[in-house]
């Protein structure tokens, strides 16, 4: 099976045997070996012993000179397993780090650990005698020359009537009617009816401190993901996913739409709460889990990086009001607080279906699967972001003036709204349901589409001719209710991945694949945008709602 290597849009090399949608080279065996980050040595399968694998070698297209073959056999593999012989430069290897030894190789299991097992909290690391007893063996036998006993054992015989020591014992004898020295007790035997309480056992619990704040750091930084110059996003603040709704949610109403006289009128709205968070991109990195920036999931309860997105509509569940009516999904890059590395939930989003460009008459409805990405995730400027930013008010009655669209994150007053709203083009070619950078078989509309030759025909939908099929304009509408104590100068988008002194917000964008009940759907645009009717969020025309 041939193995192909990427990198993703965070700098990290990634592996898989299934061809990425991206650039990539068919990775050697040696680099795949090499991909093991987290120890340095491997089972050669031709003797079950444990191998040495140097990184130093791996880097080579040639078999190295003592590395084990990982996909089977061994290639004059230096055993370190018990009874083997290491000899004076064998290589021993601690995590990620080697040292030459001196000294004939230990067994693999207590030589070369994975780091993950080196850094134990402290109750597991600082116990064994391995760093006391040494030193006290090493003490007694400059002491004198008589033969010492086991390791970190008394350098001389305990006296009349006192219990043999024990690894980390008293240098010397244990004196008469005191009790047997535990694991990293006094280099001296405690005096008759006193406690241990020694130098080796102060060092214990000092070194206790220093490995369970060292474990404790590297427990934080495996939380912490992204990096570069994106937003760390501490993942155990992911939100809990949503089940959704497994059913449909609509009901008879004698409401009907309110009819707009504007020709480009006619719009529906749907509310979706967050579903689920992670790194995974569907659209972008398909089976790749994890290879994208952060992302919140909205509708389709399912979407992982290995969902078929030409199917969302008969599968899983959903978070819209509608229920499953609505299986689309829909996912935005998380906003960040760089503070606490907390991604945040948006406390309303709506989404809207609008005529918007396009004569409401003229829309059509999107074919089931369709694919598509609006704004720009790779915007590092004002110039280059397509998003749009501004701040909302409370509804207290008071008459202030609008805040202004802007192009990155606002800090808005507290009690207000935050608003960011992303748009998607809404003429389609006709003929793909997707396009290589997600967006080029979609296009914006114009009053300059409008030929004479559409226009008399009555077609004209301001779509171009290479784009002429009008779709509700789609756009994700998020909103964060600011609070005491939020300092949104200090938010960013997971995909903000440029310099960190100009303001957050330039990289906004969203996905959305179709996964709408086609009949629905259609009637959706038919009873409400074709008649230019306003169905806010709530009804579907012809006497049905939804909630």
């Amino acid at each position: 099976t041939p193995i192909y290597k990427w990198q993703d849009n965070r700098g990290i090399t990634q592996y898989s045997d299934r061809a990425p949608n991206v650039a990539y080279k068919k990775a050697t065996r040696f680099e795949m070996i090499n991909s093991l980050q987290a120890i340095d040595l491997c089972t050669a399968p031709s003797n079950s012993s444990s191998v040495y694998l140097p990184k130093s070698n791996l880097a080579a297209s040639k078999t190295p000179e003592y590395s084990a073959n990982f996909f089977g056999g061994s290639n004059n593999p230096r055993t370190i397993a018990s009874g083997a012989t290491g000899g004076t430069g064998a290589i021993r290897s601690i995590g990620a780090t080697k040292v030459a030894a001196t000294s004939p190789a230990k067994p693999a299991a207590t030589v070369a650990k994975p780091a993950a097992t080196v850094a134990k909290p402290a109750a597991t690391v600082a116990n064994p005698a391995a760093t006391v007893a040494n030193s006290a063996a090493t003490v007694a036998n400059s002491a004198a020359k008589a033969p010492a006993n086991s390791i970190g054992a008394s350098a001389f015989k305990p006296r009349t009537g006192a219990s043999s020591n024990s690894f980390g014992g008293s240098l010397f004898g244990t004196r008469a009617g005191a009790s047997t020295n535990s694991i990293g007790a006094s280099s001296f035997g405690p005096r008759a009816g006193a406690s241990t309480n020694s130098l080796a056992s102060k060092a214990t619990a000092t070194q206790a401190a220093a490995a369970q704040a060292a474990a404790d750091q590297a427990a934080e930084s495996s939380y912490l993901i992204q990096r570069g110059l994106m937003p760390a996003v501490d993942i155990r603040k992911n939100i809990i996913p949503e089940i959704g709704y497994s059913t449909l949610r609509i009901q008879d109403t004698t409401e009907l739409p309110t009819i707009n006289a504007n020709p480009f009128g006619g719009e529906f709205r749907v509310v979706c709460k967050v579903s689920h968070m992670s790194n995974d991109d569907p659209l972008v990195y398909p089976n790749q889990p994890g290879a994208a920036h952060h992302h919140m999931f909205f509708g389709n309860t399912t979407i992982n990086s290995k969902s078929d997105l030409n199917n969302l509509s008969n599968v899983g569940n959903s978070t819209c009001n509608g229920g499953i009516m609505n299986r689309s999904g829909y996912w935005a890059p998380s906003m960040i607080d760089t503070v606490t590395n907390a991604p945040i939930v948006p406390d309303f989003s709506i989404f809207y279906y609008k005529a918007a460009g396009a004569p409401g008459a003229q829309i059509k409805a999107p074919p089931k699967g369709l694919k598509m990405i609006g704004g720009n995730p790779k915007g590092n400027s004002v110039d280059s972001a397509k998003a749009a930013f501004t701040c909302i008010p409370p509804n207290d009655g008071v008459v202030r003036p609008f805040w202004g669209w802007h192009k990155s994150i606002q800090a808005c007053n507290v009690g207000w709204e935050m608003d960011m709203t992303v748009f998607f083009n809404q003429c389609w070619d006709g003929i793909n349901l997707d396009s290589p950078d997600h967006q080029s078989h979609m296009a914006g509309s114009s009053d300059s589409n409008n030929t004479p030759a559409r226009i008399a025909a009555g077609t004209a939908n301001r779509c171009p001719d290479t784009h002429p099929i009008a779709i509700p304009q789609i756009a994700l509408n998020m909103r964060y209710k600011v609070k005491t104590g939020m300092d949104l100068s200090k938010w960013r988008l997971a995909s903000d991945n440029y310099d960190k002194s100009l303001p957050g917000g330039y990289s906004s964008h969203a996905d959305w694949i179709n996964g709408w009940d086609e009949n629905i759907m259609e009637g959706i645009i038919k009873n409400c945008i074709n008649i230019k009717g306003d169905c806010h969020a709530h009804l579907l025309g012809a006497g049905k709602a939804f909630y």
